[in-house]
C-alpha cells in the first residue's frame, strides 16, 4: 500500500513545483506537459521503477493480489493525473465543474492513459539502460 501513497504524493509535489515555477513558461501552461514531466521524474525514483519492474513481470498477471494491487496502483497514479488536467478550482460552481468533467471525461482518460504510457515507457528505457550498466 505505501508505495502507491508515495508516489501520488511525489507527484502531487513535482506538478505543484512545475505550476508554482516560472522557470519554465511553456510547459507551466501546458497541463499535459506538466503531467508527462512529473511522471517521467517518478519513474526514475525507486518506487516508480517498482512499479515498472511490477508492470514488466509475467508473474504479477498469475498472483491476483499482487495484480489487482498493481492494477489499483496505476488507476491511482491515472486519477491524479485525470484531476490536473481537469484543472478544478476549489471556488467552482461544483454542478458546473461535474457536468464539464463529465462530458470530457473521455478526453481526459485519453490523455491520461497516453501521458502515463509515455512516461512508462521512458521509464522502462531508463530502467534497461541502468541494468546494462550494472
Amino acid at each position: 500500500m505505501a508505495p502507491r501513497g508515495f508516489s501520488t504524493a511525489f507527484l502531487e509535489g513535482q506538478y505543484a513545483l512545475r505550476t508554482a515555477t516560472g522557470d519554465d513558461d511553456e510547459t507551466q501552461s501546458d497541463p499535459a506537459r506538466v503531467v508527462t514531466s512529473a511522471l517521467e521524474r517518478l519513474f526514475t525514483r525507486a518506487e516508480g521503477q517498482a512499479l515498472i519492474r511490477l508492470l514488466a513481470d509475467p508473474a504479477v498477471a498469475v498472483l491476483p493480489s499482487l495484480s489487482a494491487a498493481t492494477r489499483q496502483w496505476c488507476e491511482q497514479l491515472q486519477a491524479t493525473i485525470i484531476i490536473w488536467l481537469r484543472a478544478d478550482a476549489p471556488d467552482e460552481d461544483p454542478e458546473v465543474a461535474e457536468a464539464a468533467a463529465r462530458i470530457l471525461a473521455p478526453e481526459f482518460n485519453t490523455h491520461a492513459q497516453e501521458g502515463f504510457a509515455s512516461a512508462l515507457g521512458k521509464g522502462l528505457q531508463g530502467l534497461l539502460r541502468v541494468s546494462r550498466e550494472r
